[in-house]
């Protein structure tokens, strides 16, 4: 979207110098008193237009003749659009040459980069980067057509089938055999899994919906290949993948625009923090050096989206064997469920108990949400063996990034039920908004400097 942003702008002043020569600046003024800024919300015009006619599904279209018909359309919309604009604000007498030398330029402009990110896709999965992990359900005609697809006809999605589940097939190996389709909850708790493939016959509809709903519990994407035509669910979204026709329904945020700007803005944001905030970060370091020396930071393995391991880094405020002494201390646990907290720890150094009620400890966290591994707002990052002991509905906050910030730090710190946390959590993912996250932010700021945190 930022690419076709820029294809716009150029495009039109290209065509500009191009038509009307090397005074086209001030000939553009004669028309308009400042054409940069009405230059920059037509083009934010353009990209609002191809986002509507489907140009960024890229999981919709993969063949290239699609994606060019695709384009085709969106830009002939922008055209029309643009025509008829130009005509109500009684500009229809505008040079015809360059609008048509503008839109060739623009039409080019997009396919070569929209054909250049799928490239890019298929360059960074084929070497093993941005693969989706998924497991199939059945052992059918329809599973068997469905997996052939996907890893012989189309690897370049980068869809991971790991293993299957239904009754034990001997002809499907390699393909490992995880267990029965009533097992799927233990499997998916057990396996890092993204999408879940449901690929039944559609006469055995009572176990599609029980699969769906284990998977949706734990807040899977769920594709559901419709090998007899397109239907319509309420809750559902029929498109394509690969070759087949499929059904998904997700229970997280999938909204393309609006978590590109969320990654958008973690990148920008993050990045801020640490120029703005590194005076800031240098003293806590120097401080935690002189009382308490090395190391300054502590980093741990967390659950990632979907449960990957992660590391998650924080200034230390505890004693450097703090892990090793968890054990002895487990007797003392005051939360509710599948965590961790004791009162007046122990473990905690002089000046780790400040910089954790202050969560000044959580700067170095930004570079965390730079690279990728967290957003801004999300889910709090909790340890691998505290996600083991998940209930099968508790999996579904792991279907967002952890964030640094959450609903549950700014409406409930102090709870010390997880159930609490985990039903805001939920509460957070199933109305994921930029909005919210937003007033999120800005209600952290008031929490940050009662020192609230424990």
């Amino acid at each position: 979207m930022a690419l076709h942003f820029v294809v716009i702008m150029l495009s039109v002043l290209i065509a500009s110098r191009i038509r009307l020569g090397p005074e086209w600046y001030s000939t553009l003024t004669g028309v308009m008193d400042h054409p940069i800024p009405a230059l920059a919300v037509f083009a934010l015009g353009g990209v609002a237009i191809f986002d509507l006619t489907g140009i960024y599904r890229f999981d919709k279209r993969w063949s290239v003749t699609d994606k060019l018909l695709n384009i085709t359309w969106g830009v002939a919309v922008l055209f029309i659009t643009t025509i008829a604009v130009l005509f109500f604000l009684g500009l229809d007498g505008a040079e015809r040459t360059l609008v048509v030398i503008a839109f060739v330029l623009i039409w080019a402009g997009v396919a070569s980069t929209t054909l250049g990110i799928r490239g890019y896709a298929v360059w960074r999965r084929d070497h093993g980067r941005g693969v989706r992990r998924a497991v199939v359900v059945g052992t059918g005609d329809e599973a068997r057509a469905f997996v052939e697809d996907l890893s012989h006809d189309h690897p370049e999605l980068g869809v991971d089938v790991i293993g299957y589940v239904g009754a034990a097939d001997e002809g499907w190996e390699p393909l490992s055999h995880l267990g029965s389709i009533a097992n799927l909850s233990n499997v998916l708790a057990s396996h890092i899994v993204d999408d879940v493939l449901v690929a039944l016959p559609l006469a055995d509809w009572s176990t599609i919906d029980t699969a769906t709903g284990a998977a949706l519990e734990q807040g899977k994407t769920v594709l559901v290949p419709l090998t007899h035509g397109d239907y319509a669910v309420s809750h559902g979204e029929v498109g394509r993948l690969g070759g087949l026709p499929v059904l998904t329904i997700a229970s997280g945020p999938t909204k393309t625009a609006g978590l590109a700007l969320k990654r958008t803005t973690d990148i920008v944001a993050s990045a801020l923090a640490m120029v703005l905030l590194s005076p800031v970060i240098l003293v806590v370091g120097l401080v935690i050096l002189i009382t308490d020396g090395w190391p300054l930071i502590y980093t741990d393995r967390r659950a990632g989206l979907h449960g990957r391991p992660i590391k998650v880094h924080k200034f230390r405020t505890m004693v450097t064997n703090a892990d090793d002494l968890r054990a002895e201390l487990a007797e003392q646990n005051v939360r509710v469920g599948p965590d961790f907290k004791i009162v007046d720890d122990p473990r905690i150094t002089r000046v780790g108990g400040f910089l954790r009620s202050s969560s000044l400890d959580e700067l170095p966290q930004f570079w965390d949400i730079f690279v990728g591994r967290m957003s801004l707002v999300g889910p709090r990052a909790q340890r691998l063996d505290e996600v083991a002991g998940y209930d099968a509905w508790h999996r579904r906050r792991l279907s967002v990034k952890p964030g640094l910030t959450g609903l549950w730090q700014v409406e409930a710190r102090q709870d010390p039920s997880f159930e609490v946390r985990a039903r805001l959590d939920l509460e957070y993912v199933d109305n994921w908004s930029l909005l919210l996250d937003l007033k999120i932010m800005l209600a952290t700021i008031p929490a940050m400097l009662k020192s609230t945190g424990d």
